[in-house]
């Protein structure tokens, strides 16, 4: 199989192919997100993977539009602490700067 040289490729499909693990996991969270408002008493496995999946999303930076806002999304639903939510501005601010 033959891979498309990255110099050729233009900014924004850069952007969304440097996203795609961010895309995967914001799906993964709104699934069980959906599933825990279903269940009477989620399962300890459930929210721990959703718990799990909000740091990795919070920490991984966003490179296009649609990703910082699945990014905000999750936080939103996300229950940090303050001290952690300084942190995740921080990151937010530079995922700001990165996209325009």
């Amino acid at each position: 199989m033959t891979h498309p040289n990255p110099t050729t490729l233009s900014p924004s499909i850069v952007a969304e192919i440097a996203d795609h693990d961010l895309y995967q996991m914001i799906s993964r969270h709104n699934e069980l997100y959906e599933k825990c408002g279903r269940d009477e008493e989620p399962s300890a496995d459930l929210v721990s993977e959703m718990c799990s999946l909000e740091l990795r999303i919070a920490a991984r930076p966003a490179h296009t539009k649609i990703g910082l806002i699945g990014k905000q999304m999750v936080i939103e639903r996300a229950c940090f602490s303050r001290e952690a939510m300084e942190v995740i501005e921080a990151i937010l601010a530079d995922d700001l700067a990165r996209i325009g």
